[in-house]
């Protein structure tokens, strides 16, 4: 899998004792956003048509399980001045207990309707914490919808 490092999110570090650690998206009971927010430099509507799948998905992969709260509800918000934020596409609330380490969520990018308000030109992830939480780290990106061909954590390739 190839991330453009600017279309992340929330970026991860690698540490050769420590393994792939991700930004900390945890609160208790309040919200959090992401740590880099994406300039499209022109308005544009990224979704795709809504006839048919889009090519394009905000992906979350965690990277340290989630703790101590009861849900957490993963957000793509857009802005067309980066202040007022606007939310486009959302999880839902995702217990707890499925965010363990190695977990993958996928957001689709759905249209932006025109006649509904401006098209966005900043966006950002945010993750509405439910309860207590006081634990939890991602990695979050635009990229490509699927990914079939990917490793669990924790497995090693030998070139």
């Amino acid at each position: 899998m190839l991330i453009d490092a600017f279309l992340v999110f929330d970026q991860g570090t690698y540490s050769a004792t420590t393994g792939m650690t991700g930004a900390a998206q945890f609160a208790s009971g309040a919200t959090t956003t992401s740590t880099n927010t994406l300039d499209m430099i022109n308005a544009r509507d990224m979704g795709d048509a809504p006839s048919g799948p889009g090519e394009l998905s905000v992906n979350f992969q965690i990277t340290a399980a989630y703790v101590g709260g009861t849900s957490v509800n993963f957000q793509l918000q857009g802005s067309t001045d980066n202040t007022t934020w606007t939310t486009y596409s959302e999880t839902g609330a995702v217990p707890v207990a499925s965010l363990g380490v190695g977990a993958l969520l996928s957001l689709p990018l759905p249209p932006v309707n025109p006649d509904a308000g401006a098209i966005p030109r900043y966006y950002r992830t945010a993750y509405v914490n439910v309860g207590a939480n006081t634990a939890g780290s991602v990695i979050a990106w635009l990229g490509a919808r699927t990914y079939s061909q990917y490793y669990k954590p924790g497995i090693v390739v030998n070139n």
